[in-house]
C-alpha cells in the first residue's frame, strides 16, 4: 500500500476518548498530558440535516460521576502521548511491511531483514492484518461497510468570521443526521480547530488509508439538500482526507500460541459509537493470559461492532414516520443525561479483567496488580 509509512505521523484529525478508555489512560498517569491538548465537551446534541434547531441536548455526565473526563483530542496528539510513554527509542516506529509471523515463538521478520521476538506478539496491523491470517489461518479480509468518511479541520478563527456558525464553537459533540449520512463536529487542540467528520454512502472499496485526498465538490455532492450552515461549514477546509469504512465479522479466535490480535485486526467496525478499546494483561503464564484477554474482550467488542451498526441505522433514516418517531424520541430525552451512550462509558476494562482473573482462583488472583481495585467502581456498581 502506497500509504504505508515507516514511522507514526499526523494522520486523521479528531478522535474521542470516552470514559471507558479514558479511565485506563488516567491510571497510566497520562491525564495531565491529555489535558494540555484536549477539549472537554459539556453536552451532546443531535440535529436534523435540513436545519440547525437541535432535536436533543444531553449533558455529559460529570467527571465526578464517571471518575474521569470525556475528551476530544487530535489523533496525532493522542498517538504522540501514547508513543512517548510506551516505546523505547530503538523501537519507536512500526516495522514496514512485516512478513508472516511465527505465532508459537512470538517472532517476526520485517521486509528489510530485521527480526524481532518477545514474550508476546500483538498484531495491531489493521484491516488487512498479516498477523490475523497467521492466527486464524483464514485469509478472508474485512468487508466494506457501504459507507465512506471524510475528515477535515477548520481553524476556529476562520469559523468566528461567520456568526451563523457560532453553534460549532460550543463545548459540545454535535451529530447532524440525515438520509444515508450524518456529520459529527466538535472543537479539538485546545479549541484551536473545529474537527468535522462526515459519513455517507461509499464506493465499496476496502482501502485502509487515512491519507487519500478527497475533494470539496465530491463531498458537497453527497450532502445536497442539507442546511446552508452545514454546507458552509463543509466548504471551509482546504484539505479533505477520505477513507472507506471497513468492518469485520467476529473471528473464531484472537489467539494462537504466543500471538494475539488488537484493534482493526480483529474487530474492525464503523465508528458510529465513538468507541475505542483498552486492554490490560498481567502476570499469568502467557498462554493463559492471552486466553483471558480473548475471553474478556471478544464478547465486548462484538457487542460494540453490532451496536455501531445499529447507530448507523438510527442516524441515516430517510424522511417518513420512522424518522418522525426517532426525532420525537430524541426530543423526549432533552436535557437528560447522555443515557444513550453512558452504558459504554461506565465499562471498566481493567475491573472486568480482574473479576475474570479472580474467578480463575488463586493463580488468577496472584496475577492481578496490587494497585488495581478488585471492587467495582461506583458507576459500575449501579448498573
Amino acid at each position: 500500500d502506497g500509504d504505508d509509512a515507516p514511522q507514526i505521523g499526523e494522520v486523521g484529525a479528531g478522535i474521542q476518548i470516552p470514559p471507558n478508555s479514558g479511565r485506563i489512560l488516567v491510571r497510566w498517569g497520562l491525564k495531565e498530558k491529555i489535558e494540555k491538548v484536549a477539549c472537554r465537551p459539556l453536552n451532546a446534541r443531535v440535529w436534523r440535516y435540513d436545519n440547525v434547531a437541535p432535536l436533543a441536548n444531553w449533558p455529559f455526565p460529570s467527571e465526578q460521576a464517571m471518575g474521569v473526563p470525556y475528551w476530544h483530542i487530535h489523533r496525532a496528539d493522542h498517538h504522540k502521548i501514547l508513543l512517548d510513554e510506551a516505546v523505547a527509542p530503538t523501537l519507536s516506529y512500526p516495522a514496514r511491511n512485516p512478513g508472516p509471523p511465527h505465532c508459537e515463538a512470538a517472532s517476526i521478520r520485517t521486509e528489510d531483514g530485521r527480526s524481532y521476538s518477545g514474550d508476546v506478539l500483538v498484531g495491531a496491523d489493521g484491516v488487512r492484518s498479516d498477523v490475523k491470517v497467521a492466527v486464524t489461518q483464514d485469509k478472508e479480509n474485512a468487508k466494506p461497510s457501504g459507507d465512506q468518511a471524510y475528515r477535515f479541520l477548520i481553524p476556529v478563527e476562520e469559523v468566528k468570521k461567520y456568526p451563523e456558525l457560532a453553534f460549532t464553537l460550543d463545548r459540545a459533540m454535535n451529530h447532524h443526521v440525515g438520509p444515508n449520512a450524518h456529520i459529527v463536529h466538535y472543537p479539538i487542540s485546545d479549541y484551536k480547530y473545529v474537527n468535522v467528520v462526515t459519513c455517507s454512502l461509499g464506493e465499496g472499496r476496502t482501502d485502509e488509508s487515512w491519507n487519500q485526498q478527497g475533494g470539496r465538490d465530491e463531498l458537497l455532492k453527497q450532502f445536497e439538500g442539507w442546511s446552508p450552515e452545514i454546507i458552509k461549514l463543509m466548504s471551509m477546509s482546504d484539505k479533505y482526507l477520505k477513507w472507506q469504512l471497513i468492518k469485520r465479522g467476529e473471528l473464531r479466535t484472537w489467539v494462537r500460541g504466543k500471538t494475539t490480535l488488537l484493534g482493526d485486526a480483529c474487530h474492525a467496525m464503523v465508528p458510529y459509537l465513538a468507541q475505542g478499546a483498552a486492554q490490560a494483561l498481567w502476570g499469568l503464564p502467557i498462554n493463559a493470559a492471552l486466553q483471558a484477554y480473548e475471553k474478556v474482550r471478544k464478547r465486548r467488542t462484538t457487542a460494540i461492532v453490532n451496536g455501531a451498526d445499529g447507530a448507523r441505522a438510527t442516524f441515516h433514516m430517510h424522511d417518513g414516520q420512522l424518522k418522525k418517531d426517532r426525532d420525537d424520541a430524541f426530543k423526549r430525552q432533552w436535557g437528560k443525561s447522555s443515557s444513550v451512550f453512558s452504558p459504554h462509558w461506565t465499562y471498566d476494562a481493567e475491573y472486568e479483567m480482574i473479576k475474570y482473573l479472580n474467578q480463575l482462583g488463586p493463580r488468577g488472583r496472584a496475577a492481578a496488580p496490587e494497585s488495581a481495585s478488585t471492587s467495582a467502581p461506583a458507576t459500575q456498581a449501579r448498573l
